[in-house]
């Protein structure tokens, strides 16, 4: 008999609860030492976690389980800041990787389901996962690219070397051009609460001055004043 899987329970990036965005975590310093990070997923469930990464950068994320259990099987999927599906995979029992890079600068999302393969799995069951994400010059492989160009050891380290400048680079004008949106926004918002206070006194001050002009046609009218 056929063995059935049951589909991956992703929870949409719009309706994260509270209680799945809290369990969110910032990987960056781990991530910039290239350290694999493990947790663990309960059955029927999905945990989600986010890295900011800056424009035009490679990442390179090798994933799995870290120990055999074909009745809860992981699935992952990764999307960009607009929630455009970068890699999907269902059915994980093994080790994988994905790599991509990036379009457009923010904060991007790795969410991990733990999928029972039957009914009979309690929902209590827990299995671990292990990531390790690397972005920049660490998702080279240089290696290859010494093999691959025939390079010597001093001339692969020169080009790591510009390569993690070049990061460096890259991730500062990354953080310049957040630093410039968030301070046209702070004034774009001082701008506006300003003339909304304007508005405000006016509007106040109109409808006083109306109320006192009401106010006194009425007395006059019933010869009070």
């Amino acid at each position: 008999s056929k063995r059935r899987t049951a589909e991956p329970n992703f929870i949409p990036l719009r309706s994260i609860t509270r209680m799945l965005a809290a369990r969110l975590f910032v990987l960056s310093c781990l991530l910039a030492a290239c350290h694999g990070v493990m947790f663990d997923v309960r059955s029927r469930r999905s945990f989600c976690m986010s890295e900011e990464l800056g424009e035009e950068t490679l990442v390179v994320g090798d994933f799995g389980p870290t120990q055999p259990d074909s009745s809860q099987l992981f699935a992952i999927q990764v999307t960009d800041p607009k929630e455009n599906i970068l890699f999907e995979k269902k059915d994980i029992d093994n080790d994988g990787r994905f790599a991509f890079t990036t379009m457009t600068g923010g904060d991007y999302i790795i969410c991990v389901a733990n999928n029972p393969t039957h009914g009979g799995v309690p929902s209590d069951a827990v299995r671990r996962f292990k990531i390790n994400l690397k972005h920049g010059a660490d998702a080279q492989d240089y290696h290859k690219v010494m093999k691959s160009k025939h390079l010597k050891p001093v001339e692969t380290s020169a080009t790591r070397m510009a390569d993690r400048a070049m990061t460096l680079l890259g991730e500062m004008k990354y953080y310049r051009k957040r630093e410039m949106s968030m301070r046209n926004t702070n004034e774009s918002t001082n701008s506006r609460v300003a003339w909304f206070g304007i508005f405000s006194v006016t509007v106040m001050s109109a409808v006083g001055y109306i109320h006192v002009r009401y106010l006194t046609s009425y007395f006059r009218a019933k010869k009070l004043v």
